[in-house]
């Protein structure tokens, strides 16, 4: 525009794009910075698993019959097994996974979340039949801003942010979260272990 070559007129939609791509960047780096130095609150309160899962996979169902993949539940937990959790944390940490899965899986393909108890551990799973990632991907999976696949774009893969919060969250509830896949193109699970509620 300094330079006459183009008219502000012109240039107000690609600047107004920009801005909005600088905002959303500021938020994702406080956002994150506050995660890692676990500066992220959590209001922990008896909560049943079963309703977490079941409010998370209502929330996604529309998504994914949109999208063309199957979403399957398969949770064979009494509705007694309880955590304490903070359900928005929780279920903020659930829909990252969801719609990383949901991202990474081509129409015709499945998506799983899982639960099940060992001993004093809830695990929720949450598995793909989709892109998968290698070995080495997936010691960088939770750093802030990486993402497995560097040809996509900020527009269509996120921030590179949402793994590096949800593990954070899951931390700050006494848990922990980790990645598997059997390597590219054979699909991923991502297992959070949680503590069950002493009753």
């Amino acid at each position: 525009m300094a330079d006459g070559v183009i008219a502000p007129e012109a240039a107000m939609p690609i600047l107004a794009g920009q801005t909005v791509r600088l905002s959303r960047l500021a938020d994702d780096i406080s956002e994150v910075s506050r995660a890692e130095e676990g500066q992220l609150p959590v209001q922990l309160h008896p909560l049943a698993v079963d309703d977490l899962l079941a409010s998370a996979l209502q929330e996604w169902e529309e998504r994914f019959e949109t999208a063309g993949v199957a979403l399957r539940r398969e949770v064979a937990l009494p509705h007694s097994v309880t955590i304490h959790a903070d359900p928005d944390r929780l279920a903020q940490v659930l829909g990252n996974l969801l719609s990383n899965a949901l991202r990474h899986t081509s129409p015709g393909g499945t998506v799983t979340v899982s639960a099940a108890t060992h001993g004093s551990t809830v695990e929720i799973a949450v598995a793909d039949d989709g892109e998968g990632f290698t070995a080495e991907d997936r010691s960088r999976l939770f750093e802030r801003f990486f993402r497995a696949d560097s040809s996509r774009t900020r527009e269509n893969s996120g921030s590179g942010i949402g793994l590096t919060i949800s593990r954070a969250l899951v931390d700050a509830h006494g848990g922990t979260m980790a990645a598997a896949s059997e390597g590219s193109g054979r699909g991923a699970t991502f297992t959070i272990r949680l503590p069950r509620a002493i009753v």
